[in-house]
């Protein structure tokens, strides 16, 4: 169960980087698929870019601790349940201000285009 707990892990963060880079440079936009959804961030493509550009790091964190957690999930003496339940956790814990964020960035550039429309 380790190898299955491990690789998936692995590939969930390898997938996670890729989204949060893709939605970052602007090369996944605004879609009902991928990416952070909130009031300001889905208000426009600028509003989307912004807000997936000030998650980023956080995102990429995420991305760092599933990786992490599958590559510990593969050693034999650890318990690959609680790699994949732990990383699971503080992956929850790092998206909280990562939303915060992206839908921080994302409000200030919608007001800005109100208030300049």
């Amino acid at each position: 169960m380790g190898i299955f707990y491990g690789v998936l892990l692995i590939a969930m963060g390898a997938a996670l980087s890729w989204v949060a880079e893709a939605t970052a440079s602007g090369r996944i936009g605004m879609n009902s698929s991928v990416g952070i959804r909130t009031e300001y961030v889905t208000r426009s493509p600028e509003a989307w870019l912004a807000g997936h550009r000030a998650a980023r790091m956080l995102i990429n964190c995420n991305a760092i601790v599933l990786v992490l957690a599958g590559v510990l999930a593969l050693v034999p003496a650890l318990n690959a349940s609680w790699m994949a339940i732990t990383a699971s956790l503080i992956c929850l814990i790092l998206l909280v201000p990562a939303v915060k964020r992206a839908n921080q960035a994302a409000k200030q550039v919608a007001l800005d285009v109100e208030h300049d429309g």
